[in-house]
């Protein structure tokens, strides 16, 4: 089973480099794991957003959405 992810417009890993964050355009912002140097999908946050830009800083993602400026995401753990 494939999941279509779109294109990927910006991508940025987290200061530890154990996360990569992609920013896909009309598909959401993507979260992968890093193990090792292989990627595997972990969670897909989606909100009828157009995601062109991804920053991170601590345990905030900062992206650029072409519809509503600067959206701020949380991460909990």
């Amino acid at each position: 089973h494939r999941k279509r992810i779109g294109y990927c417009f910006d991508l940025v890993a987290d200061r530890a480099g154990s996360r990569l964050l992609v920013a896909a355009g009309d598909r959401g912002l993507h979260l992968f794991d890093l193990d090792q140097g292989r990627l595997r999908y972990a969670v897909t946050y989606y909100d009828d957003g157009y995601y062109r830009n991804v920053e991170v800083w601590k345990n905030r993602a900062y992206v650029a959405d072409t519809y509503r400026g600067l959206v701020v995401l949380e991460r909990d753990h």
